[in-house]
């Protein structure tokens, strides 16, 4: 607004929103007025943006200014709307939890879980707002046993090609644990298979595999066998 009145004049701004939600994502303004003082050219109203540790993108609310009651008829608004996008710094981080796994073959199967968790190391509170595809690649590291074949997953697992299984973790899920079992398997036989983690590559910006825990070895042995 130019210096141009030496009066006091009343405006009012009220947020929308876009795909940021209030109050989730920012504090909304209701009818928030500010007050043009005798030559005065311009005012600022303050924005606050919630930080929730969530990674949900980049998204975006709207500001409006309308005039108040005291408006001078002499004036005009001009770019009365606005756009404002909340860039989003969260990322997570994902991994297994062990990194070392054994069984024997009277188990038949053995419980693999992976994590997932906030920029602020949360696991408790929702740590994505999308679902993410997560790859595990098993490779052969032992050859008494044939092929990569002979490890199955459980359920709420794909299989991709031979020796990749596919998970899903879903919207505000933090773990996923899953059964891999173990077929064709006599109590003679030994096996390690490595097996290690990769994300989608598209979300590579904000997921982070963590770097001690992107690898893990399976180890299945005879009844009679330590796990060494």
């Amino acid at each position: 607004m130019v210096n141009a009145l030496c009066i006091t004049i009343l405006c009012v701004f009220t947020t929308s929103d876009g795909r940021a939600d209030s109050p989730e994502d920012y504090t909304a303004l209701t009818q928030a007025e500010r007050r043009f003082s005798p030559c005065i050219s311009q005012v600022c109203i303050e924005l606050e943006t919630i930080n929730d540790g969530l990674v949900e993108g980049d998204e975006n609310m709207f500001v409006s200014l309308t005039t108040g009651n005291n408006w001078d008829s002499r004036l005009s608004l001009n770019r009365t709307n606005a756009q404002v996008t909340i860039e989003d710094d969260d990322y997570v981080t994902i991994g297994l939890q062990r990194t070392d796994y054994t069984f024997s073959s009277t188990a038949e199967k053995v419980e693999v879980c992976v994590y997932m968790s906030n920029s602020s190391g949360s696991q408790t509170n929702c740590p994505i707002g999308f679902p993410v595809d997560i790859f595990f690649n098993f490779t052969e590291a032992v050859f008494e046993v044939d092929s990569a074949q002979e490890l199955s997953a459980g359920e709420g697992i794909e299989k991709v090609g031979e020796t990749a299984l596919k998970l899903q973790f879903e919207m505000c899920q933090s773990e996923f644990c899953f059964d891999i079992s173990q077929r064709n398997v006599t109590r003679e036989d030994r096996g390690r298979f490595e097996i290690f983690l990769a994300a989608t590559p598209e979300y590579g910006r904000i997921i982070v595999l963590d770097p001690e825990k992107q690898e893990a070895i399976l180890k299945f042995v005879n009844s009679f066998d330590d796990c060494n």
